[in-house]
C-alpha cells in the first residue's frame, strides 16, 4: 500500500531532504529529487527509514542543546561565501568503555554497552557545555566510517566530539556554528580521504583550525596520500593510517591517555591557595623547546611524548606560594606553541607531538625571545606578581637546518634569558653538541639520552632537571620573602 512521507518525517523527526538523500544514497526503491511530503513511498522504503533513523528520535533537540552557542561576530572565515551543504543524518553515540578494563577479558557479569545518548551526556561530568574533545572534519560521503570513528573516540575517551551530524541547513548560521565548534574543541581530527580532500568544507575547516593554532590530527581512512591543498599546507605533518593496526592502536592509546589526564586535572580538588587569591603570586615559567623534525619519527617522538606527559602530570608543587606556568614550543619546518599562553602546572595538559619536516632551531630561539618580553608572556595582564627566573629545556636529535646563531644572538641579549636556568638534551648519537653548548653556555648542562630505554631514561632525567630548576626558583622566592 505504501505510506506518505509526511507520516514518516513526523514519526522519525527528520527532514524531507534527509529522508530522500538516504533512500537515493542506499538505492532503496525509486525516489525523485522533487519528492514532497505527500509523496508515497513503498513498504520497503518505509522499513528502511525506520530501521536507520528510529534510534534518533528527539536527537535534533538534543543536538541543538549541545551545539556551541558562542558565535564569533562577523565570522573568522573572512571574505568566504557560504554555500548550502547537504544535510547529514544524526546518530546516537555508543556506550562507554572503561579504560581500566581495556586489555582484560570480559566476564559474564559485565554489562553490555547500551546505546543511550542522554546517559552518555550525563556521564561526561567533567565536560562543559561549550567544550569538546575533538572537532571531526570529514566528507559526508564518508559518513558511515566517520560516525564509527566518532563513537569509538567518545567511548574510549568519555568526552564528546563535535561532528556535523545534523547537516546545518541554515546558511546564515553555518559559519558561526562551525567556527564556534572548532574554537571550543581541544584538537581537530581530519578524516583524510579522496572525498574529504575534494571537499570545500573540509578544506575551510582545516585551514581555519590551523590559523588559530589548533592541533590537527590527520587520519587517512581510505589509504589516501596527502595531495593538493593539504600537501601544500601540511606536507610536513605525519598522517595516521587508520587501516594500519599498529598506527590505529597508537592513535587511540594517545587519545585515551590525554583524555584521562584531562579528567584527572579537572576533577582534582585543588588546595585553596591554588583557587583563591593567587593572582599576585610570583610566577616561574618552564619553557620546553622540542625538536619535532622528521628524524624524531618513531620511538624517539613516542619516548618524548610519554616522558614529558608523565613527568608534568605527576609533578608536585614545591612551593605553594609561587605559580608555575608551562609553555611548550615545538619546532620543525616551522614553529608552533602547544597552547596560546603559558598554562598553570595544575591544569596543564600535554598534547601529543607529531614529527615531520626540518629543524628550524634558530627560528625557535627567535620566537622564544619575542615571548620572553614585558610585551609578551611577561606582561602585567598575564603576570600580576613578580617574575622569577625561568627554567628552559631544549631537546633535539639532530642539528639545526637554519642559521641558529642568528636566533641565539637575539635571545642571548635578552635579560630574562640571561637569568634563566638552561638545560639541553640530545637524543641518540647523531645530534650536534655545539648548538646545545652554545644554548646553555656550559657543556655540563648538556645531556645525552641513548635510543635504548629512551622513555624511562628521559623520564628520570626530566624529573631531576625540572626538580632542580624549579627548586632553585622556589628557594629564590622564599629567600626574597
Amino acid at each position: 500500500m505504501g505510506v506518505r512521507l509526511n507520516k514518516v518525517l513526523t514519526e522519525l523527526n527528520i527532514g524531507l531532504q534527509m529522508a530522500v538523500d538516504y533512500l537515493k544514497h542506499e538505492n532503496i526503491g525509486e525516489i525523485k529529487d522533487d519528492a514532497t511530503i505527500n509523496t508515497k513511498i513503498t513498504d520497503d522504503q518505509y522499513e528502511a527509514l525506520v530501521s536507520h533513523f528510529s534510534g534518533d528520535r528527539g536527537l535534533k533537540k538534543q543536538w541543538n542543546r549541545r551545539s556551541p552557542k558562542k558565535f564569533n561576530p562577523g565570522g573568522k572565515y573572512s571574505g568566504m561565501e557560504r554555500e548550502p551543504i547537504e544535510p547529514r543524518p544524526q546518530y546516537t553515540p555508543l556506550g562507554k568503555i572503561d579504560i581500566a578494563r581495556i586489555g582484560k577479558k570480559k566476564t559474564e557479569t559485565e554489562p553490555k554497552n547500551e546505546v543511550v545518548s542522554e546517559t552518555m551526556h550525563q556521564e561526561y561530568s567533567t565536560q562543559t557545555k561549550d567544550n569538546y574533545f575533538a572537532f571531526i572534519s570529514y566528507s559526508r560521503k564518508d559518513l558511515k566510517v566517520a560516525t564509527a570513528i566518532k563513537k569509538e573516540i567518545e567511548s574510549i575517551c568519555k568526552y564528546e566530539c563535535w561532528m556535523d551530524l545534523e547537516g546545518i541547513e541554515s546558511g546564515d548560521q553555518f559559519e558561526d556554528v562551525i567556527i564556534s565548534a572548532i574554537d571550543n574543541s581541544k584538537i581537530v581530527i581530519f578524516l583524510m580521504s579522496s572525498n574529504s580532500m575534494a571537499s570545500v568544507y573540509s578544506k575551510k575547516e582545516v585551514r581555519y583550525a590551523d590559523s588559530i593554532k589548533k592541533k590537527i590530527v590527520p587520519v587517512s581512512i581510505d589509504n589516501s596520500k596527502p595531495s593538493g591543498w593539504f600537501l601544500f599546507n601540511f606536507g610536513g605533518t605525519d598522517v595516521i593510517d587508520y587501516n594500519n593496526v599498529e598506527q590505529k592502536k597508537k592513535l587511540f592509546t594517545n587519545l585515551a591517555e590525554w583524555s584521562k589526564s584531562l579528567r584527572s586535572k579537572k576533577s582534582e580538588k585543588l588546595p585553596l591557595i591554588f583557587t583563591k587569591g593567587n593572582d599576585n603570586l610570583p610566577v616561574i615559567h618552564l619553557f620546553l623547546l622540542i625538536d619535532t623534525s622528521g628524524s624524531m619519527y618513531g620511538e624517539r617522538i613516542e619516548a618524548t611524548n610519554i616522558a614529558f606527559s608523565n613527568v608534568l602530570s605527576s609533578f608536585e608543587i614545591l612551593n605553594p606560594d609561587i605559580e608555575i606556568r608551562i609553555a611548550v614550543l615545538e619546532f620543525n619546518s616551522s614553529v608552533r606553541w602547544m597552547h596560546e599562553t603559558p598554562q598553570p602546572l595544575d591544569s596543564f595538559v600535554w598534547m601529543p607531538l607529531e614529527p615531520g619536516g626540518l629543524t628550524q632551531m634558530g627560528e625557535a630561539l627567535s620566537t622564544l625571545n619575542n615571548k620572553m618580553q614585558n610585551t609578551g608572556y611577561f606582561n602585567s595582564n598575564l603576570c600580576k606578581g613578580s617574575i622569577i627566573p625561568s627554567l628552559i629545556i631544549l631537546l633535539t636529535d639532530g642539528e639545526p637546518t637554519d642559521d641558529y646563531s642568528k636566533g641565539l644572538k637575539e635571545i642571548s641579549d635578552n635579560p630574562y634569558f640571561k637569568k634563566a636556568t638552561k638545560f639541553a638534551i640530545g637524543i641518540g648519537d647523531d645530534f650536534s653538541i655545539k648548538p646545545l653548548v652554545d644554548f646553555t653556555g656550559n657543556h655540563k648542562t648538556v645531556f645525552q639520552i641513548k635510543d635504548e630505554n629512551a622513555s624511562s631514561d628521559l623520564t628520570s632525567l626530566l624529573t631531576r632537571l625540572i626538580t632542580m630548576g624549579l627548586y632553585a626558583g622556589s628557594v629564590s622566592s622564599l629567600n626574597n620573602d
